[in-house]
């Protein structure tokens, strides 16, 4: 799921009109003349139109409330080779006739960045060519960096996300899958371990939040078409306390990443979750962030 902040949300897609773009054309041309003629220091900066969230709703650039009509794409995307079957003209039958307008497309850590520090630009390219097809097609992207049971080292229990160099080999090779349901395996001390190991270490958040950096400077020409961005899917707290979980490890793990990816694209919408624990019932202690979304 994705919210702006906590809260589900959904956005018509809405095209500009020709009055607002010649707006923004005036606007440019008057930002020019002002330079021109006055001291730089006495300029004040014209603003970036981009969509927002304000008053509880995402909202274009004329400030009307906006729709979204979408769909998941996709459960394939959890395992290499990454991407489904879908092409430019699936993208077309998304918008028509089936009505859509945008689309949670999942990503995940590991197919950006499968080794220690090598970042799989083909991938990256590949990722710019389907936001391509749905610029082409007039849908919406919110980008969601899924995972599932930790990582792909315990893909055997439905584990998807982060790549397998991020947590000792030795809790993959114990691990034993729960026969019934693939979401017990969170319980496990070698899912729960790894966990416990990437919110405790500095240094694989910071991996974490450059792949996302990295994603966002591949993803620079697509504004108009990626809204924002999902930092994790049902982050898990592993064995810490689950009452303090958002408070004292998510929170400030989601203004790691936030920032990563807005020294990149800062226009980007932060559409971020409360912990996994809300799937049980328990309500939300996730802060208001200090990083605003607009």
């Amino acid at each position: 799921s994705f919210t702006p902040h906590t809260s589900r949300r959904s956005i018509l897609f809405m095209h500009l009109s020709p009055a607002v773009s010649s707006r923004f054309a005036a606007l440019a041309v008057l930002a020019a003349l002002v330079t021109a003629c006055a001291e730089p220091e006495t300029v004040a900066p014209v603003p970036i139109p981009g969509f927002e969230v304000a008053g509880g709703f995402v909202r274009d650039p004329e400030g009307r409330a906006l729709l979204l009509r979408g769909m998941n794409l996709s459960g394939a995307h959890k395992q290499a080779p990454y991407f489904d079957f879908h092409t430019r003209p699936d993208f077309e039958r998304l918008r028509a006739p089936w009505g859509m307008n945008a689309v949670r497309f999942l990503i995940t850590w590991a197919a950006v960045e499968p080794e220690k520090g090598t970042y799989d630009e083909a991938y990256l390219d590949a990722l710019a060519e389907r936001m391509d097809w749905a610029r082409e097609a007039g849908i919406f992207v919110v980008l969601d960096m899924h995972q599932d049971v930790y990582g792909e080292g315990f893909q055997s229990g439905g584990g998807d996300g982060a790549p397998r160099w991020t947590c000792d080999e030795a809790a993959y090779a114990s691990f034993v899958p729960n026969p019934s349901q693939w979401f017990l395996n969170y319980l496990t001390p070698e899912v729960s371990g790894c966990y416990d190991a990437f919110w405790g270490s500095a240094e694989l958040r910071a991996h974490y939040a450059e792949a996302w950096r990295r994603v966002a400077r591949r993803l620079a020409e697509y504004d108009g078409v990626v809204l924002g961005f999902d930092p994790m899917n049902e982050p898990y707290w592993g064995s810490y306390g689950i009452n303090a979980f958002e408070a004292d490890v998510l929170g400030p793990f989601y203004e790691e990443v936030v920032a990563a990816v807005r020294e990149e694209r800062p226009k980007w919408i932060a559409f971020i979750e409360p912990a996994s624990s809300r799937n049980l019932g328990l309500a939300t202690g996730l802060a208001a962030p200090t990083f605003g979304n607009r």
